[in-house]
């Protein structure tokens, strides 16, 4: 059903106008990466963390911090916010799946998108989420800092484009109720932690970990602000 629910979503939308958030336009390289960490194992709670090669990263490290208490599962992805394909890659990484939260991001690819589009790309992305599954409890992270090389220093133009988006991100998230995971601020003081122009070492990727295992905490079952 959820599968279906995606398909729908491609040819009707989620009362948008297509012609603002169904954009096609894709890199020379697509790829995503879906795993589901012991798929067959109910006695833990599950995590789902969408994103993109940054969550990749430290999806490894939140395992590790929420090992007893949780499943993290990962959906890493390159496509856009506006691709509809991505869509079908949310379903499928949901489906048949009970996740009591969404850790998710998307900003750091579809670098041509308007600021418009990528609003819309996001609304889109949150009524997605909450279709698919009602139950989770939603997290946005903000998107992480870009450097120059090989100085390691923040890059006006890259990192411009990152904090826009992340300001948009935050006027969204906090309109549609969704509390936000605040990775740019863990990473920006910290370019030595770049091991290139977006991506990070051990240490870098252990601190957005981290923050990330923090933001969700208190939404699993057993935990304080939980159930």
């Amino acid at each position: 059903m959820r599968l279906l629910f995606a398909l729908i979503l491609l040819t009707a939308g989620v009362a948008m106008a297509q012609d603002t958030i169904d954009d096609r336009t894709r890199e020379t390289t697509e790829w995503a990466i879906l795993r589901w960490e012991r798929a067959t194992d109910t006695t833990l709670p599950r995590v789902l963390l969408v994103g993109d090669s940054i969550s990749n990263g430290y999806t490894p490290h939140v395992r590790g911090l929420l090992e007893g208490r949780a499943y993290a599962d990962l959906l890493a992805t390159s496509k856009s916010v506006c691709d509809p394909a991505f869509l079908l890659e949310l379903a499928l990484a949901t489906d048949g799946y009970e996740h009591a939260v969404i850790h998710f991001n998307n900003g750091l690819h579809g670098g041509h998108l308007t600021d418009a589009q990528y609003d819309a790309g996001l609304r889109r992305m949150v009524a997605t989420l909450r279709e698919l599954a009602p139950q989770a409890a939603l997290v946005w992270g903000s998107s992480t800092s870009a450097v120059s090389l090989p100085d390691k220093q923040l890059d006006p133009a890259k990192n411009g484009v990152v904090l826009r988006r992340n300001e948009i991100a935050a006027r969204v998230m906090d309109e549609l109720g969704v509390p936000v995971d605040d990775l740019y601020a863990v990473i920006v003081d910290h370019c030595d932690w770049h091991r290139d122009s977006l991506h990070f070492n051990a240490e870098g990727y252990t601190a957005l970990a981290g923050s990330v295992a923090a933001s969700v905490e208190p939404f699993l079952p057993g935990e304080d602000a939980g159930e």
